[in-house]
C-alpha cells in the first residue's frame, strides 16, 4: 500500500527545504550582471520568437518580384532584398 505524501509538500511544488534552496540560487543569480544580462537577451529573443507572426506577417520564404529591394517603409520595416523577400521576416 502506497502512503500519500503529496500534502507534506508546500503549494509551490518544492521539496521541504529546497523554498531556501531556490531563493539563495535566485538571489546569486540577480547579483551578477553578466547573468542578469544574458536573461534579458534570451527573454527578448522568445518574445520576439512568440511574437513574430504580428511583428513582421510576411512569408520569409516568398518572392516578390515588384518588391525588389525596397527601402525601408511602414510595409517592411527593413527592407527587402533580392528576390522581394522581408528582410525582418527572413530575420526573425
Amino acid at each position: 500500500m502506497a502512503v500519500d505524501t503529496t500534502l507534506d509538500r508546500p503549494a509551490a511544488g518544492l521539496a521541504p527545504g529546497e523554498h531556501g534552496r531556490a531563493r539563495r540560487v535566485w538571489r546569486r543569480l540577480v547579483r551578477r550582471r553578466s547573468a542578469v544580462v544574458g536573461m534579458v537577451f534570451v527573454l527578448f529573443f522568445v518574445a520576439v520568437a512568440v511574437s513574430a507572426p504580428w511583428i513582421a506577417p510576411y512569408d520569409p520564404a516568398k518572392a516578390n518580384w515588384l518588391q525588389v529591394r525596397k527601402a525601408p517603409s511602414l510595409a517592411h520595416w527593413m527592407g527587402t532584398d533580392e528576390i522581394g523577400r522581408d528582410v525582418m521576416a527572413r530575420m526573425i
